[in-house]
């Protein structure tokens, strides 16, 4: 083997057996075996697989071909960031490892060897086969999934579960309405929350004026009751919302509050009547 240091018109070069395998520039550029390797001294750029990279770090390669990161001593290949073939990137665990995500030295995310995403948890609950699992405790102030289009109050929405009450939380930084371990739903009706109470107009009247309806959706199988909502806008508005060039829909929760006001005057009715009949019994 016969190595040489040949001075050339830019620089020099170092060979093996009359073969290039390190060149030197004169602006102190390096490139080893023809891209395999080159340090761009003017742009402070390091290539890798090309002699002429357009970023700090470039890595160029062929399909899975890139960035992998091997164990020393088992030689195991744990991962990697490359191209397939595609304008697609990929950061890949290899070898049925997890993918970890972290800040501050502790992990905060994983995509697990199923696929599952994990946050702030290494592993899922027992029986528990979500694709999307988010460990959070309001009560630590580590909450779940937020989902707003703002970061006032009122613009956003948390979902999270208290450790220990098996009770799902919906959060808004005003208010929040819970679903129970049993499945029951709980709105926000706290006296607090409120102003300007006073009896509601809506009551026996009201319901003998509604329709109720049975009817079939257009995009879903099978038979339903309920209200239309343009109808039951014209009698109980306030239970009606949505935009009426799209959708419109029903709070058919209020609606309860209405039945019970019904069922008060229908009540005040049947004792007036029950009174007339004493009278006349009576007599």
């Amino acid at each position: 083997m016969t190595i040489s240091i040949k001075p050339t018109a830019s620089g020099s070069t170092i060979e093996q057996d009359g073969s290039t395998v390190l060149s030197v520039e004169s602006d102190r550029s390096v490139d080893i075996d023809s891209g395999t390797l080159h340090v761009d001294a003017t742009n402070n750029r390091v290539g890798i697989g090309t002699s002429s990279p357009d970023f700090k770090i470039e890595v160029v390669g062929g399909t899975n071909n890139g960035i992998h990161i091997k164990d020393a001593e088992s030689a195991t290949v744990y991962g990697g960031l490359f191209t397939s073939g595609t304008p697609s990137l990929y950061l890949v665990a290899r070898s049925n490892h997890p993918l970890n995500f972290g800040t501050n030295d502790t992990e905060r995310m994983r995509i697990d060897t199923s696929g599952r995403v994990l946050i702030n948890s290494t592993t899922t609950t027992s029986g528990l086969s979500a694709q999307l699992f988010v460990k959070g405790n309001g009560s630590s102030g580590q909450y779940g999934i937020g989902i707003g289009y703002g970061t006032s109050a009122l613009e956003w929405r948390v979902m999270y579960m208290n450790s220990g009450d098996g009770t799902l939380y919906f959060h808004n930084g005003n208010n929040y309405a819970t679903l129970s371990s049993a499945g029951a739903w709980t709105n926000a009706s706290d006296e607090r929350l409120k102003n300007n109470i006073v009896d509601i107009k809506y009551g026996l009247d009201a319901v003998l004026n509604t329709q109720p309806r049975s009817y079939k959706m257009n995009d879903v199988e099978g038979d339903f009751i309920g209200f239309v909502a343009q109808e039951l806008q014209t009698v109980i508005p306030e239970v009606v919302s949505g935009d009426p060039e799209k959708q419109l829909g029903v709070d058919y929760g209020s609606l309860v509050a209405v039945a019970f006001k019904a069922i008060q005057e229908q009540q005040d009715i049947i004792k007036a009547l029950e009174t007339r009949i004493q009278a006349l019994e009576s007599n």
